[in-house]
């Protein structure tokens, strides 16, 4: 058996304001509330479809939440739920990066899970379960492979630079620069933050290199030099630039869960890379549906009671969820209950992301 575990980190210090959160546009000053949302449907669930295993949370959040009168954390604990408190410093980019911080805080539970009896998935808070999956359940249970996401599948054409006017080639001219470990292969793979599953052997190996190299890079900005992508984007502004350095510098059992398991969902007018088949990955990443349709099954959960809605649409789940999140269409719109205040909200991510952010 194994444990599924997700995350939730909140700002701290005084540069918590500054901190772009791409995902939530102008909602970023409630984010603290959006994700526990997130994790708390994230749960339910994974329990609805995993009651047999054990479920973490990790987090840097010390007080309890309250969302529309229900104590999210203590309703998760009555559930079975572990959540466990731990600080934000080892892994903590602190100054060195303003964007996407609190994703780092994966790295610091990668480090918690080594020490583990069991293997553990790790999952972003922004992913929700749509059914169970038995071939996910033995490679995990036997702690044999680490298993990751290629989010971009460009294995077959390693100068080809979109998404994110980056390549493998570009990726491997930057990491070639850092001494801290010797790439496997010319052309590492940029594998997604979203799906980590490991034995806690694989997670002590994975979390000892990324924190060699983060305080390597780290001392390296002090003096001056800093590590940029050919896209002027820094390896410290995303944590998954970060952590692919770190899989693509060990030898490591890696299977790929691209379409198997996982799948990041854009369910935007556009970009959107939704398709029937979706329906059949038992784990969907939303990252545009924290506002909208996960905040509606937030409500509906809430609403109904855990128990009861855990029992509820036992028929086809995958096409209920599907119909919250617009997999394949949409037939609950969130849109028309949101008020005027995250209208607002949820626009600028439109923008950019139509943009090609």
């Amino acid at each position: 058996m194994y444990n599924i575990v997700t995350s939730i980190c909140v700002d701290t210090d005084a540069n918590g304001a500054a901190i772009e959160y791409p995902t939530l546009g102008e909602a970023s000053s409630n984010k603290r509330e959006i994700y526990w949302k997130c994790v708390f449907t994230f749960c339910v669930t994974s329990l609805r479809f995993n009651p047999d295993k054990t479920h973490y949370v990790f987090t840097n959040d010390k007080e309890e939440v309250t969302i529309n009168g229900i104590p999210i954390r203590k309703s998760l604990e009555e559930i079975g739920v572990k959540i466990k408190v731990v600080k934000f410093d080892t892994f903590d980019p602190g100054k060195y990066s303003l964007s996407f911080r609190n994703a780092f805080y994966k790295l610091q539970t990668i480090n918690s899970l080594s020490k583990l009896s069991k293997p553990s998935i790790l999952l972003d808070s922004d992913c929700v379960w749509s059914r169970a999956d038995e071939d996910l359940d033995f490679l995990m249970s036997s702690g044999n492979h680490v298993l990751l996401q290629d989010t971009y599948r460009r294995s077959h054409t390693p100068h080809l630079s979109e998404p994110h006017n980056l390549s493998m080639a570009d990726m491997g001219r930057l990491y070639s620069k850092i001494p801290v470990g010797k790439l496997v292969n010319e052309f590492p793979v940029w594998y997604g933050g979203e799906l980590i599953g490991a034995s806690p052997t694989h997670f002590q190996k994975i979390a000892s290199r990324i924190e060699k190299t983060l305080t390597y890079l780290k001392g390296q900005i002090d003096l001056g030099e800093e590590f940029k992508f050919s896209n002027g984007h820094s390896i410290m502004s995303n944590e998954e630039y970060l952590s692919s350095y770190g899989y693509n510098t060990i030898e490591l059992p890696i299977y790929d869960t691209y379409l198997k398991f996982s799948k990041r969902i854009w369910t935007m007018e556009s970009p959107n890379n939704v398709s029937k088949e979706d329906l059949n990955i038992p784990i969907w990443h939303l990252p545009v549906e924290k506002l909208t349709g996960i905040c509606t099954l937030f409500d509906q959960i809430i609403k109904k009671g855990i128990n009861k809605w855990s029992i509820s649409h036992t028929k086809d789940f995958p096409n209920y969820l599907g119909g919250l999140m617009g997999i394949p269409k949409r037939r609950v719109n969130p849109y028309k209950k949101l008020t005027l205040e995250v209208k607002k909200q949820v626009s600028p991510i439109v923008r950019r992301f139509r943009s090609g952010y």
